[in-house]
């Protein structure tokens, strides 16, 4: 995952959010056959197994999880007693289904998939977050729109253009103020 402001604002570039196959890894330590979380313990354990299950409950929204973890971030410390019901609701998806997923038993479910996530950050040496890849490339922990719309081969859409028109206008403007005396 990515600093959530920043993929917001890169997401909601006209027309970019259909050239971005976003996929988010949560990440985790593993201890034998579990895998343990970095920062908040047992309750960053659930909110990751709830969104890992909103992923895989959620298989033709592209950013469900990515909408799943926003919801989350923006109730915690709010609801945190219902985060992950309120956030479900949101989603469209009965909560039941997420629970019986985030807490159940096996490879596919939300704790085999949080393990699964914590094995393939550690075989590709991923130890904080956000660690973000760009084309299979590891880029550090940020993200930019004009990243994303340089590494697009196809025909750039209009967000990525008024991108290129931003920092062509932001250049021009430092190199006339360096001008001046």
């Amino acid at each position: 995952m990515f600093g959530q402001t920043l993929a917001t604002e890169i997401l909601s570039a006209e027309g970019v959010a259909d050239i971005v196959n976003l996929t988010q890894h949560p990440l985790a330590r593993v201890n034998d056959s579990f895998a343990f979380c970095h920062h908040g313990g047992w309750y960053e354990c659930s909110l990751q197994t709830h969104a890992l299950c909103a992923k895989k409950l959620l298989p033709t929204k592209p950013f469900g999880m990515y909408e799943f973890i926003e919801c989350n971030f923006g109730n915690l410390r709010k609801h945190d007693a219902d985060n992950n019901r309120l956030c479900a609701k949101n989603a469209s998806i009965p909560y039941e289904g997420l629970w019986s997923c985030a807490t159940g038993y096996g490879p596919s479910s939300g704790p085999g998939m949080l393990l699964e996530s914590a094995q393939l950050a550690d075989k590709l040496g991923i130890n904080s977050a956000p660690t973000v890849l760009l084309d299979g490339k590891m880029i550090g922990h940020t993200l930019t729109l004009k990243q994303v719309c340089d590494a697009y081969t196809g025909p750039k859409p209009e967000g990525c253009k008024q991108e290129e028109a931003r920092l062509a206008s932001k250049k021009a403007g430092k190199e006339a103020s360096v001008c001046r005396v």
